[in-house]
């Protein structure tokens, strides 16, 4: 299994975590501008639809498509959404090359330097941007024809829901089940791109051929570490959602509140742990065969 087990790559992440909870706070910053500029949105759409329900009542699906760019304030809410969007997603390599570059630091004998981090995540950031983005258009041409297949049931199953409903529904589930094994198939080989940007120091399309050749050779084993998060991610769900629920009885805004609050600390746990995990499993299963120079001009 390499120089750790699957058991200990998540162990030895939890670790790093566990002793750098200072580091953690500025990831639980990142994630909860986005939560709160969801909730915003979340609560500014529901006042925009409320207000004109009696114009939507009764409405086809097209004609509700095309009367909600109407609406007073929508057009600006959603200019508004995706501005903050974007700016979020061109964040977000920069965030995860500040804590893969900390992993790697703390994995080779040294501490977590928030500054160090930053500025080697800086210098990296077109790399990281760009194995990020070449990893999702691998994802999405892999699952392309499942959702297509999905979205076409979903449709007949709208507009014929009796006549269709054999039919649609086996086409739907099909689709289903194939874009889940075409994601569970390709997860091994594209979880390591960014870590080996940080790493190996390569630009996007070498970390992305990187990732594939180590997936070849440790598939089983960097699929096992994905599965072990996913359960440890249901399994925390599982308790947040009884502790939402029981609160939620008692005192429903409190209950929103600490839904929020729950989630903001879940995502944090789960995103650095994976971030973690991945330069551990970089370290368990390809360091043997890592280049000595990290040049950037592979």
């Amino acid at each position: 299994m390499g120089a750790i087990g699957i058991i200990d790559t998540i162990t030895g992440s939890y670790g790093i975590l566990k002793s750098n909870v200072r580091a953690a706070w500025a990831y639980a910053a990142f994630i909860t501008f986005n939560i709160a500029i969801g909730a915003i949105f979340s609560v500014a759409l529901s006042s925009i639809f409320a207000s004109n329900l009696s114009t939507l009542a009764g409405a086809s699906p097209a004609s509700i498509l095309v009367s909600l760019f109407s609406l007073p304030g929508l057009q600006l809410l959603v200019y508004a959404g995706v501005a903050i969007g974007l700016v979020s997603f061109f964040l977000s390599p920069l965030v995860s090359g500040i804590y893969l570059s900390g992993a790697n630091s703390l994995s080779n004998g040294g501490i977590i330097n928030m500054r160090a981090a930053l500025a080697t995540a800086k210098k990296r950031y077109w790399s990281l941007f760009g194995a990020s983005i070449l990893s999702q258009l691998i994802l999405l041409a892999a699952v392309a024809a499942p959702l297509v297949m999905m979205l076409s049931a979903l449709l007949k199953l709208l507009y014929n829901p009796i006549s269709a409903a054999p039919s649609g529904l086996g086409a739907f589930f099909g689709g289903f089940l194939l874009f889940i094994a075409a994601a569970i198939t390709l997860s091994p080989f594209l979880f390591l791109p960014q870590a080996l940007v940080i790493t190996e120091g390569r630009r996007a399309a070498s970390a992305i051929k990187r990732s594939f050749s180590i997936g070849l050779e440790a598939f089983w084993r960097i699929l096992g570490v994905l599965i072990l998060i996913g359960l440890i991610t249901l399994g925390i769900d599982i308790i947040a959602a009884i502790i939402y629920g029981v609160a939620s009885i008692i005192n429903p805004i409190a209950g929103t509140v600490l839904q929020y609050v729950l989630y903001i600390i879940l995502s944090t746990f789960v995103g650095l742990l994976t971030l973690f995990a991945q330069v551990l499993a970089y370290k368990a299963y390809a360091a043997k065969g890592t280049p000595k120079s990290t040049s950037t001009n592979k």
